[in-house]
């Protein structure tokens, strides 16, 4: 019963990433993208994954408060997946 329920997860996940990607206009997104102004994009991008190990970081405190140990790498693997 779970590996069917997992199978509808995935078929709707995926039938519904196909239908996004199917209606998005992809030579206005290059042209975008083409047209960046790089000199915000990269630190923005930057700061965004700063953001991310430092919420990570916060798990890791929160948790050595309830006496579990974890690496930054595996605080920052869950992260991601949540």
């Amino acid at each position: 019963m779970k590996k069917l329920s997992n199978l509808i997860k995935i078929a709707v996940s995926l039938g519904l990433l196909i239908l996004i990607l199917t209606r998005l206009k992809w030579s206005t997104i290059i042209h975008e993208i083409k047209a960046a102004n790089y000199i915000f994009l990269i630190p923005a991008t930057l700061l965004y994954f700063v953001a991310i190990l430092l919420s990570a970081y916060r798990w890791i405190i929160f948790l050595k408060l309830r006496s579990i140990v974890l690496t930054l790498s595996q605080t920052l693997k869950y992260y991601l997946i949540s």
